[in-house]
């Protein structure tokens, strides 16, 4: 039986390809969910329409970024892994996750916490660090937030508008 260093149900996953194309950066940031598996030699995802198994040898470089923020006003951290794919590098985005229903702020608590277990592990050690962005916070009831602010302010605009008419 092979170890499990840890197992996270729901995790969604995106190629920095389609990360990068017009629908996955505003319509639909995501290509697959299923579920993450660390072992002690590999990361792998099996999921719907995809499925991964990455030997943890092959990996050249980990790090965590956020999603843009017209997909995800509100942040949200992804878990970055690079790896050998044969002799082509490639690229990926994972968002583990405890829930769909979850806060962004604690969906980033996940990815940030992947991270960690990640970058502690001898078989990475000495691999590439990409930038590592700050895991947003929960918002206080006395912080203001411009995003939440847009978001409940524009629809109304809109509607005051077309009730002028």
């Amino acid at each position: 039986m092979i170890e499990v260093i840890r197992s996270q149900p729901t995790c969604y996953l995106a190629t920095a390809d389609y990360a990068s194309s017009f629908w996955g950066r505003y319509i639909w940031i995501y290509q697959a969910r299923g579920s993450l598996t660390l072992t002690p030699g590999s990361l792998r995802f099996e999921g719907d329409r995809a499925a991964l198994d990455i030997p943890l040898r092959d990996v050249t470089a980990i790090g965590t970024s956020r999603f843009a923020s017209a997909a995800k006003p509100f942040g949200l951290l992804r878990l970055d892994v690079r790896y050998l794919d044969g002799e082509d590098e490639r690229a990926i985005h994972l968002v583990p996750c405890e829930s769909t229903l979850d806060a962004t702020w604690q969906t980033s608590e996940v990815v940030a916490s992947w991270f960690g277990t990640l970058a502690g592990l001898d078989a990475l050690a000495g691999k590439k660090k990409l930038p590592v962005a700050p895991v947003p916070t929960r918002p206080s009831r006395t912080t203001p937030n411009p995003a939440l602010a847009a978001a409940l302010l524009v629809p109304l605009f809109i509607f005051l508008l077309l009730m002028l008419r």
